[in-house]
């Protein structure tokens, strides 16, 4: 009897352990499933992951399209010059002749347009100004998006009460002239230089930060275009957001679009931050020739030196608009609260509104690896303490109602 027992109480010990190894391997399995469910997260997700890596390849397509029909554009308009003897100092247009005067619209292509004594190039889509104050390149060439509506002979001083209209329904951008190469300046404050470009940097002369690939895609094809076309165009108002569209404009007197992130970190843009908003502008749209971006540092420099050449050495007088912002913007001297861009027709220099003050505006640049950079100071401040060439700094992630953003197009 003792020893039929034994035997039972033995094989139920092996039953025992059977049942233990059976337990020990379900744990090991879920805990290998979790880490394989982790990793395939991480390669959907993740920075260098499937989603990002197609986003990038997407953009990259869209910047190498672009590029080609640049090329293009080039060759048709030598072609052109070769056949009729047009002139074509921008190298630029497409067929029909290269060349539109004040109040038409560039189609077929994109056209140069000369003011008598300079010339720009007008993208496919876009009109030329007839407000004769917004048709000289020295003082701000303004173009217009008509969405659609193609114009040859748009004179609005023989007809004036368009003019408000016009302003507050289409898009506006300026055309601001590069001579040279895109660059970065260190800006004021306080009437004095200041050293905080020392830590910023930008895709091709980072120091210290590393770039996505997409960015240093966008970065490239955006500074080639601007050096090959001597110039590019910047928003003429502080972006604000269309409620039917959701994309952001530039028109007069719009409620401005503040409390925007730059995008999702440092280096992923989303899709509801400030660089996804500028890119959707016309990325995409076969009607026009440009592509859209939130601005660059050297292109926010290229604006400033622009209005003043000094500004590229450093030597502004204390009065420029450069050093001292104070009655060229919206500060706490002047309104002390954030305001819709150019309603009030004043803070304008070069036909651009509210590059003083109002609210900061994201830029591409990058303080260090951990922030991105705001330009031109905002409402709460004193215009000479904080003017449209400081920089400031703040958390890519984080929405701050005192900043707001700009769009850039390049051809």
């Amino acid at each position: 009897m003792k020893k039929k027992e034994n035997k039972k109480i033995a094989r139920n010990n092996i039953k025992n352990k059977k049942n233990g190894i059976t337990l020990v391997a379900l744990v090991v399995t879920i805990i290998v499933l979790i880490i394989l469910a982790g990793v395939s997260i991480n390669l959907v997700l993740g920075n260098n992951g499937i989603i990002t890596k197609a986003r990038d390849a997407r953009s990259n397509f869209i910047r190498s399209a672009n590029e080609e029909q640049t090329g293009l554009d080039n060759l048709y308009a030598e072609m052109n010059e070769k056949i009729d003897g047009t002139s074509n100092p921008g190298g630029q247009g497409t067929g029909g002749g290269n060349t539109i005067t004040a109040g038409q619209t560039a189609t077929g292509g994109n056209k140069n347009y000369s003011d008598g004594t300079d010339t720009a190039i007008i993208p496919k889509g876009f009109t030329v100004s007839g407000i004769s104050t917004e048709q000289t390149i020295e003082n701000g060439l303004v173009i217009y998006d008509l969405e659609g509506n193609t114009v040859s002979d748009w004179n609005a001083d023989t007809n004036s009460n368009n003019i408000p209209d016009v302003q507050e329904n289409y898009n506006q951008y300026v055309w601001v002239p590069v001579s040279g190469s895109l660059a970065r300046y260190e800006g004021y404050y306080d009437g004095s230089l200041d050293s905080m470009i020392s830590s910023c940097s930008e895709y091709l002369n980072y120091s210290s930060t590393t770039a996505a690939s997409w960015e240093i895609a966008e970065h490239t094809a955006m500074k080639n275009s601007v050096e090959r076309n001597h110039g590019f165009y910047i928003a003429r108002y502080e972006a604000s957001k269309n409620t039917s569209t959701n994309k952001a404009e530039s028109k007069k007197g719009k409620n401005v679009w503040n409390s925007i992130k730059w995008g999702d970190s440092m280096t992923s843009v989303g899709t509801t931050g400030a660089v996804y908003n500028a890119e959707q502008v016309y990325n995409n749209n076969s009607n026009y020739n440009v592509t859209s971006t939130l601005i660059y540092g050297s292109e926010w420099d290229a604006v400033l030196a622009w209005i003043d050449p000094k500004y590229k050495t450093g030597e502004c007088e204390s009065t420029s608009f450069i050093v001292n912002s104070t009655g060229s913007g919206n500060y706490s001297d002047t309104r002390a609260e954030k305001g819709s861009p150019g309603s009030t027709g004043i803070f304008d220099v070069n036909n651009i509104y509210d590059m003083a003050g109002n609210v900061r505006e994201w830029t591409m640049e990058a303080y260090d690896t951990y922030n991105r950079v705001s330009r031109g100071g905002y409402y709460c401040l004193s215009g000479s303490h904080d003017p449209v060439s400081g920089r400031s700094s703040g958390d890519p992630t984080s929405p701050y109602s005192s900043i707001g953003f700009r769009v850039a197009l390049y051809l």
